[in-house]
């Protein structure tokens, strides 16, 4: 596997557990909270969102400088890992561009 590729699949790998524990926080950590009154899951789950957001974040880095992302890509990676379920769609745009 070329590194180029490894780190694509490392980035890829992020932002679908990214997406996966935001779907985790709002759907299971949030309802436990308001309906249970159990903080404890929103603050684990929220711990591990915001880390691997983090992690997200250093990964589309990553593949920024391996890949040879523009700018335009670059700050179309930075929105769509704030919005919800964004990096799923940039995951699309990076995986066809480096296809």
């Amino acid at each position: 596997m070329r590194a180029d590729a490894a780190v694509v699949q490392w980035c890829v790998a992020l932002g679908r557990a990214e997406g996966a524990s935001l779907l985790a926080l709002w759907l299971v950590a949030m309802p436990l909270k308001y309906a249970l009154g159990l903080r404890e899951p929103v603050a684990w789950m929220g711990w591990a969102h915001g880390v691997l957001f983090l992690l997200y974040g250093v990964s589309l880095g990553s593949v920024s400088r391996v890949c040879a992302l523009s700018w335009a890509e670059l700050a179309q990676g930075v929105v769509a890992s704030v919005l919800p379920f964004g990096t799923l769609w940039f995951e699309r745009r990076l995986v066809r561009s480096q296809g």
